[in-house]
């Protein structure tokens, strides 16, 4: 008698999870992809890496801790930004590590303060999210609209939700457009959600001994 494999499967005790990618892409300046994913500027980076379960509140991101400058762009380190009207040079490639089944993200719009005057029109306006497993063959674009950066010094970001959970390892972010009609956009940081898997428990037992013990409660009765 072969063995009786016993499948149970129970919904899973963890919350929805926080999934921190790293970023390839291109760049104006000193803007780097790495910089939509690294943490910086946000109130605590920490919350927010991979694994965390995803917060009740998150994080806040900061434009500039004085809040103004008379010379140049603040916190550049902070954000990832183009200036090209190019779609190719508006993308950037966000591996997540492993493949997880993402259903949603969280976007910190693009903030800057130059000269004293908020540029919060580079904001990223009009965005598309596309998947794959391989970095090879993605899916179709999934569009979303994102709300304009505030001119205030701190601010939060908003989260997207997606319409089912996606297997993925690669996701591929384009902007689309800006809130002004200029090449320069970007994002300030971007994080994903995920689906934990379900709890599954697998039994086996023996054919003959499961019988057996059928038989004997029958006898009993």
């Amino acid at each position: 008698m072969s063995a009786v494999a016993i499948l149970t499967i129970t919904a899973g005790a963890h919350a929805d999870f926080v999934i921190q990618p790293t970023a390839t892409g291109t760049s104006a300046d000193t803007f780097t992809p790495t910089k939509a994913v690294n943490g910086a500027g946000l109130s605590d980076p920490t919350l927010v890496e991979t694994n965390d379960a995803v917060p009740s509140t998150w994080p806040t991101h900061t434009v500039s801790g004085s809040g103004s400058t008379t010379s140049g762009v603040t916190n550049n380190s902070d954000q990832w930004r183009v200036n090209s009207s190019d779609a190719a040079i508006r993308t950037l490639t966000l591996d997540l590590g492993a493949v997880y089944a993402l259903n949603g993200a969280y976007i910190w719009n693009y903030g800057e303060i130059f000269n004293n005057v908020y540029q919060n029109a580079r904001s990223a306006k009009d965005i598309t999210f596309s998947f794959s497993l391989d970095n090879a063959t993605y899916g179709a674009a999934v569009p979303f609209t994102l709300a304009r950066t505030p001119d205030t010094t701190t601010y939060a970001g908003e989260a997207k939700s997606f319409a089912a959970p996606v297997n993925a390892r690669y996701v591929k972010l384009n902007v689309v457009n800006n809130y002004a009609a200029n090449n320069f956009a970007g994002i300030a940081e971007v994080r994903f959600t995920s689906v934990p898997e379900p709890t599954t428990a697998v039994t086996m037992l023996g054919g003959l001994g499961l019988l057996g013990m059928l038989r004997r409660r029958h006898r009993a009765a």
